[in-house]
């Protein structure tokens, strides 16, 4: 049987594995992107390592951050590569054409927002 304070420690901790997902792996899914200005790649899934896609980010040239901006999307080509899902957003109309033909040849899901 256990004492009450060992009963209210118990009590605290549960409450604080609830709150947090509980332990059991629920938390939130890895999520980064990284901007080029003209086109935004979104990285999403369990087994995403976000600091290693920041740094590769950073290194061809983009920005990495949370999520790739919404406003001004012309096209969104959305893949999934090795249990990632990568959300290509692209703004450039010069080049739209061309980024929906290779999106659509490639088997990957193209849509207009």
């Amino acid at each position: 049987m256990l004492d009450r304070s060992t009963f209210a420690a118990t009590l605290v901790l549960a409450a604080a594995l609830a709150a947090c997902g509980g332990g059991g792996g629920g938390g939130p899914i890895p999520r980064t992107a990284c901007d080029y200005g003209d086109y935004c790649n979104e990285y999403e899934g369990a087994t995403l390592d976000v600091p290693r896609t920041d740094v590769s980010c950073a290194r061809t040239g983009g920005t990495a951050m949370a999520a790739c901006p919404a406003e001004g999307v012309l096209g969104l080509c959305t893949r999934l590569r090795d249990e990632i899902t990568i959300r290509d957003y692209h703004y450039d109309p010069a080049t739209l054409d061309l980024v929906r033909a290779s999106c659509t040849a490639s088997g990957d899901t193209w849509t207009v927002p």
